[in-house]
């Protein structure tokens, strides 16, 4: 054991670990007579001599473990590298630690402590024990001359989650250390620095490193890797950091003896990087400064490309990308390239709306590497910015070859810009005599010919054209060309691009054609094929109105297909109200909701129009007429006022509002407007309907304005007279031979009452002596009283009447009588057949009067007189007619003293003229003459006899 000891201390740990382990030494061992320290002894010289030679087994692993701290330094270290080999990194720095803390190092020589603290470190960073790994960077730094073992912290450091500790502990090291690390190899220093990049990068902030790269800039050599460095930070967001990165790139490069031609590139993409920093950070003289840098390096398209779109996100950038693309554009090598991208940098700037740099830079191009693309593009970007000296300079080398054709278009349109346009078409012409079938050079000349007016000459080049190639673009510029000169025509080309391509706006011109002409046929030819989901809301909206109109033009001729056609087109105009509210169907709502019926409802939607609309003249016409119906008369009247306030000319208007203001008991506003229409008739009228209306008219307007009236009769009858026949004592043309004069009076405002009358009468009569019309002045009676007309429609009326006593036969007596009568025919209006429309001369007459009435004095007489007529009317002329008829009278007379009642059957004739017209009264006297021969058919007081009678009226 003392030889092996001794083999020890000299440092041959294998040889003494050999001679423990031989044969013999096995052998005494064996023989158990040694001491037990002796036999501890020779364990621990085998643990430490195996620990030595690298021959250690667990059981001595763990033998010298459990022993550490009796151990030296380097043999703990040993240790900590068995366990570290083993991955056991628990156990490793249990080796080298008291229960986790360093060991003191002061003791230590500086190699031993550094590389102990180097263990700790590479040991605790593997076992991520970020602590004590701290612990021994701070110790590490603290050693003096330790900068290679700064360079081995950094190094392991890499890939940790110490990166950024590690970063901390470097740059306190180099601020306290300026000295040694001044002195340190320069290959140390260039293997820091590029730890602290890779520390940096890992870490995702490259500014982490800027410190140690201002210490040790000038110790690098590796410039490639800097850029790969500072391009990373760019796609980082992180431009100031490539910046500062990207420049000690170019200061180490700067200073290699050559670069190769990969290197170049690698420079150049470099400069472009940094160019890109600097335009990131608003310093575009600087970005231009690296541009052009990298340009002299590499002068190929790419720098070019990606120069141009550095400097358009500066702002503003068109001065710097200007002097970019001049310099680019030099001559030199690479001209086809740059030709090319210079080419490619145009039509961006041409798609950016970059017009006239654009033509400067195809400009460019052409000039370093004539290419006839870019001659004809630039050419048509001059027409474009009305440039046609220009244009037609870029294109005078093209006057042959595959160019010439489009060349000569350049130049038609550069005439035409001139205002030659007769060259243009002279030249398109010339282009179309060689191409005939050449579809642009048809197009051309179509073109040119319509500018110049030559309309025919452009649709027949456009006809053949749609021969050549047949497209929806040729068919629509044939309808328009057509739409002004040849209508059928244009109805023809919009079809086309109707039928055959399904153009809904040209199917929508169809309808707008067809519904201004009024062929509703092709109105409902188009209707079905236009597709709504094509078309705007405006156009769905005009598709459902023209549906509508359509509906009730087809509607049939019975009231129910028309009603059913009313409420089919309101709800097409409701849809069309609500994708688009037009004047036409708002009005239409109304309208039609208004013929339905629905007049609240069509009141409502009349409010709920616009103002403007609501005072619209057709609009306030039939907003007048919902009134009306309503009972709403002065707002009807108003209505139909203010329509007439913006056009006079509406006949039917100025009559509804006369019949309106009568309603409205408006008599002065009712005669002014028959007036007005009376003024704008035909006096008489050729249409029987209008001569109807008008002798209607003259005779409301007769009652209007004439408050007077007068009646005289005068009859003669041979036959006897038994008893006062009540139609004599009431004044009525009966078989009593008597003649009266009568004058009646109505007064203003209650006179006449849309119908109503209410009238004062003053009456004489008398009876004739019989066979002749010679008065009995015994029977004179006067007469004075009013009457009243209580219903619009009913020829009722309700009197009361004074009898004054002037013959001896009379006496003062109160009579209070009522009246009621219907006629129909024997009239003076024209005669008109209701289905064939022609005038008639002769119709149906009937007439039926009743009236009873009772004194109220004296013997209070009742009277009751019943007349019934039934023949034919004869109109011989406008002013006379002739009524035969037959007839049945009735009357009676009752009191205590008299019961007497007959009655008579005959036949009798009227023969009615009429004179004296005036243009707005019209006829202002009639005169009758009756005849009538019957015989009774009932009296109670005498014997039954003929009755005769005849007689002579005339009123005014």
């Amino acid at each position: 054991m003392e030889a092996a000891d001794n083999l020890l201390n000299g440092g041959d740990a294998q040889a003494a670990y050999t001679l423990l382990t031989a044969n013999e030494s096995k052998a005494a061992i064996a023989q158990g007579t040694h001491s037990v320290k002796q036999l501890q002894d020779y364990e621990r010289l085998l643990a430490t001599a195996a620990l030595r030679a690298w021959k250690l087994s667990p059981e001595q692993g763990a033998y010298l473990l459990g022993r550490a701290s009796e151990l030296g330094v380097a043999d703990r270290l040993s240790l900590a590298e068995y366990y570290y080999g083993k991955l056991d990194y628990s156990k490793a720095l249990t080796a080298v630690t008291n229960k986790g803390a360093l060991l003191k190092t002061e003791a230590m020589t500086k190699n031993v402590a550094e590389r102990y603290l180097i263990v700790i470190l590479e040991i605790s960073l593997k076992q991520k024990n970020l602590v004590l790994a701290s612990s021994a960077g701070n110790a590490l730094i603290a050693l003096p001359s330790s900068f290679e073992g700064i360079v081995q912290l950094a190094e392991l450091a890499k890939g940790s989650d110490w990166r950024r500790q590690a970063l901390t502990l470097i740059e306190t090291y180099l601020d306290k250390n300026k000295g040694l690390v001044a002195n340190a190899p320069a290959d140390s220093r260039e293997k820091l620095i590029e730890a602290a990049l890779v520390l940096a990068e890992e870490a995702g902030d490259l500014s982490l490193s800027l410190k140690v790269i201002d210490e040790l800039e000038g110790d690098v050599k590796n410039w490639q890797k800097l850029s790969e460095l500072g391009q990373s930070q760019l796609k980082l967001g992180k431009p100031e950091v490539a910046l500062k990165v990207l420049t000690l790139a170019k200061t180490v490069a700067d200073k290699q003896p050559t670069i190769s031609a990969l290197d170049n590139l690698l420079y150049s993409e470099m400069m472009l990087d940094k160019a890109e920093a600097y335009f990131s950070l608003s310093k575009p003289q600087e970005g231009y400064q690296a541009l052009v840098d990298a340009y002299e390096r590499e002068p190929i398209p790419q720098t070019i490309l990606r120069g141009v779109a550095l400097i358009k996100g500066a702002e503003p950038y068109q001065a710097i990308l200007t002097d970019w693309l001049n310099l680019t554009s030099q001559p030199g090598d690479n001209s086809v390239e740059r030709a090319a991208a210079l080419l490619q940098v145009a039509r961006e700037l041409k798609s950016d709306g970059e017009l006239e740099l654009a033509l400067h830079v195809y400009e460019l191009s052409n000039t370093l590497h004539p290419q006839a693309e870019a001659r004809l593009e630039a050419g048509y970007l001059a027409l474009d910015l009305q440039k046609s000296s220009k244009a037609i300079d870029l294109v005078k080398e093209d006057q042959v070859g595959e160019t010439q054709e489009a060349a000569g278009r350049i130049r038609c349109e550069a005439f035409r810009q001139q205002g030659r346009t007769g060259e243009a078409l002279s030249c398109a012409l010339n282009e179309a005599a060689g191409n005939p079938t050449d579809a642009q050079a048809l197009k051309n000349v179509a073109y040119y010919a319509n500018l110049t007016g030559n309309v025919g000459t452009a649709a027949r080049f456009l006809e053949r054209l749609y021969q050549v190639e047949p497209t929806l673009e040729t068919a629509k510029q044939l309808a328009f060309l057509y739409e002004k000169t040849e209508p059928s025509k244009a109805i023809k080309w919009f079809s086309i691009a109707f039928e055959r391509y399904g153009d809904q706006q040209a199917g929508m011109t169809l309808l707008y054609g067809a519904l201004k002409r009024g062929d509703w046929n092709a109105v409902a030819r188009v209707l079905p094929r236009l597709q709504l989901s094509k078309l705007s809301r405006k156009q769905q909206g005009e598709v459902y109105e023209a549906r509508a109109r359509l509906t009730l033009e087809q509607a049939g001729p019975s009231d129910e297909e028309r009603r059913e056609a009313v409420v089919a087109a309101l709800a097409d105009m409701k849809k069309a109200r609500s994708l688009k509210p037009t004047t036409q169907n708002r009005y239409s709502i109304v309208a039609f909701t208004f013929e339905l019926g629905e007049v609240e409802e069509a009141e409502r939607e009349y409010q709920a129009l616009p103002k403007a609309e609501q005072e619209t003249v057709i609009a306030l016409n039939t907003g007048g007429f919902i009134a009306d119906t309503l009972g709403e008369y002065s707002l009807a009247a108003s209505r139909f006022e203010r329509s007439l306030a913006q056009d006079i000319d509406q006949p039917l208007i100025v009559e509804n509002l006369a019949f309106t203001y009568l309603r409205d008991y408006n008599n002065q506003g009712a005669a002014d407007m028959f007036r007005l229409r009376l003024g704008m008739m035909q006096a008489p009228s050729p249409d029987l309907e209008e001569e109807q209306k008008r002798q209607q008219f003259q005779r409301q307007l007769r009652i209007l304005e004439i408050p007077f009236s007068f009646l005289a009769f005068n009859g003669m009858s041979p036959s006897r007279q038994n008893i006062p026949l009540a139609g004599g004592v009431l004044g009525v043309p009966s078989s009593s031979p008597f003649g009266s004069v009568e004058v009646t009076y109505r007064p203003p405002y209650i006179g006449f009452m849309n119908g109503r009358v209410f009238e004062f009468v003053g009456r004489t009569q008398w009876a004739n002596k019989r066979g002749g019309f010679r008065p009995d002045p015994d029977t004179w009676q006067g007469v004075i009283g009013a009457r009243f007309k209580p219903f619009e429609t009913q020829n009722l009326k309700l009197g009361i009447e004074k009898f004054l006593k002037i013959g001896d036969l009379t006496q003062d007596n109160w009579l209070i009588r009522a009246l009621w009568s219907v006629t129909y025919g024997g009239d003076f209006l024209p005669l008109i057949d209701p289905e064939t429309g022609q005038p008639k001369t002769g119709g149906l007459y009937y007439n039926l009067y009743l009236e009873g009435g009772k004194f109220l004095e004296k013997e209070a007489t009742a009277l009751f007189y019943g007349d019934a007529r039934i023949g034919y009317s004869f109109n011989v002329s406008g002013n006379t007619i002739v009524l035969p008829f037959i007839y049945s009278i009735g009357s009676g007379n009752w009191n205590d003293n008299i019961d007497a009642f007959a009655a008579e059957a005959g036949i009798g004739a009227i023969i009615k003229y009429r004179g004296f017209e005036n243009q707005f009264y019209g006829p202002l006297v009639n005169i009758e003459l009756i005849g009538r021969l019957g015989h009774e058919i009932y009296n109670n007081n005498a014997d039954l006899t003929d009755r005769i009678l005849l007689g002579l009226q005339a009123s005014f």
